[in-house]
């Protein structure tokens, strides 16, 4: 199984400029497509797919994990 990008509490960087801490993995319910959870600076909750999330539009700012 390959190692996820990103881990819960990483801090991402859109491409377009928005900063995001990452929640964790989840799965949309209707398509089982696996997806990252994150959260905006404003707080709204947001998912994506793995694979957009992980193809080069979103940058490593922060790693969250302790003692990193």
């Amino acid at each position: 199984m390959a190692r996820d990008l990103f881990a819960p509490s990483d801090v991402v960087k859109h491409r377009k400029g928005g900063t995001y801490r990452i929640v964790g993995r989840c799965t949309i319910e209707a398509t089982l497509d696996d997806c990252y959870a994150y959260r905006g600076e404003d707080g709204q909750m947001w998912i994506r797919p793995v694979k957009e999330m992980e193809d080069g539009r979103f940058a490593l700012v922060e790693n969250g994990a302790p003692n990193a």
